[in-house]
């Protein structure tokens, strides 16, 4: 320990402020710029920290934890970098700047994995027109069986849409039920492993088991979370295709107002697929 140390802080060598000739312009305009480079970069993985815990609903979180790290990291070089203008410890520099790259790889290989998952996640728009149809729908209903006033057209409106409710209650459901069994617990697990080991990551993943099988393991899991967001975009088209049918039985029901009766055409297929489901 005490050979390493002594490594890392080896004063042989020639600080850096003679390259500048000790001009005080130059030096210190290096060290003003360095300084606030390394106050940005200490900054925002502390703003990055505050939102990951402000916002739970946040989709791989973990992910900027990974920027974090990584930009902390880099801060630490720049404080290197005013350090040895008057302390030759370029070896602790080097060190720094071998944890930045390591840091740097390890957040690249995640962001390039992460990226086809993320590409399938439901975009804000497309849930926001699924909540804005249903809307529609009720509002359809509602104004049929306002301006219907018979309650046998409005018995037939809520009988075949409350058929379609089950659907939609059951498409619903599956999705809380994915949510809450999804793979994303185990990114919080890794989260908290490199948290650990904040301070070696180094060492945790080139020399510990569980840090070398961290690349494998993330590789898994976007798969995994790859899966289960296709999964659910596809229960989200189900869901929207019921909605749909829950304003064609409004519309049909507004068309035929006058009736006792509605015929209405359907696939049989589809009907049987709904059953089942």
């Amino acid at each position: 320990m005490n050979d390493l140390l002594a490594l890392l802080t080896d004063n042989r060598f020639m600080p850096h402020g003679h390259c500048y000739l000790w001009r005080p312009d130059l030096l210190w305009t290096n060290v003003i710029a360095d300084g606030l480079i390394t106050f940005s970069y200490v900054t925002i993985p502390f703003t990055l920290i505050y939102f990951i815990h402000k916002r739970k609903d946040v989709p791989f979180d973990w992910m900027l934890a990974a920027f974090g790290v990584f930009i902390l990291a880099c801060g630490t070089s720049h404080v290197m970098e005013i350090l040895t203008i008057w302390q030759p410890y370029y070896w602790l520099s080097a060190l720094v700047k071998v944890i930045t790259a390591i840091a740097s790889v390890i957040t690249a290989i995640l962001l390039v994995r992460l990226v086809p998952a993320a590409l399938k996640i439901p975009s804000p728009q497309q849930m926001a027109r699924v909540n804005d149809e249903l809307r529609e729908a009720q509002a359809e209903l509602v104004t049929t069986a306002r301006r219907a006033g018979m309650a046998e057209i409005a018995t037939n409106v809520l009988h075949n849409v409350g058929n379609v409710l089950n659907s939609v209650n059951v498409s619903a459901q599956v999705l809380y039920d994915k949510v809450h069994t999804s793979k994303g617990q185990g990114v919080a697990k890794v989260v908290q492993l490199m948290k650990e080991h904040s301070d070696d990551l180094g060492d945790f993943f080139s020399s510990d088991p569980k840090g070398r099988a961290l690349p494998d393991y993330l590789g898994k899991l976007a798969e995994s979370l790859a899966i289960e967001q296709q999964s659910m975009i596809n229960e989200l088209a189900q869901l929207t295709r019921s909605i749909d049918h829950i304003k064609e039985i409004v519309a049909t029901q507004q068309s035929y107002a006058g009736n006792s009766s509605v015929l209405e055409s359907g696939s049989l297929r589809e009907l049987i697929e709904d059953v089942v489901r």
